[in-house]
């Protein structure tokens, strides 16, 4: 645990990227996206058997300033590395985002 937050650590998106924020240390480490591309809202999904609070990975849309397919970006959250790149069969709107949850949700 934090000593002043009840959270470590801090996922944002700007322009150019995603950063991790460490609110204990405050320092920020950054992935840029490569070129005309813009990372829309990272979804943090944790490792099952993780126990520290970074343990998992960041899923971002990635849209093309161009109009050209985007693609989901999968990276290692304590590192910002990149786990894997997944290219959409079509372009993404821009700010696209959602939750993703641990099983289906049923509608009556």
């Amino acid at each position: 645990m934090c000593r002043r937050h009840p959270n470590c650590y801090l996922y944002t998106v700007s322009g150019d990227g995603i950063a991790k924020h460490d609110l204990t240390y405050h320092t920020r480490h950054a992935y840029e996206t490569p070129g005309s591309r813009y990372a829309g809202e990272a979804v943090f999904v944790p490792a099952a058997d993780g126990t520290g609070e970074d343990e998992g990975w960041l899923l971002s849309l990635v849209s093309n300033d161009d109009g050209a397919a985007g693609e989901l970006l999968v990276l290692d959250a304590a590192e910002l590395s990149v786990q894997a790149v997944v290219e959409l069969p079509h372009p993404g709107p821009a700010g696209f985002h959602g939750s993703w949850l641990p099983e289906p949700v049923h509608r009556p």
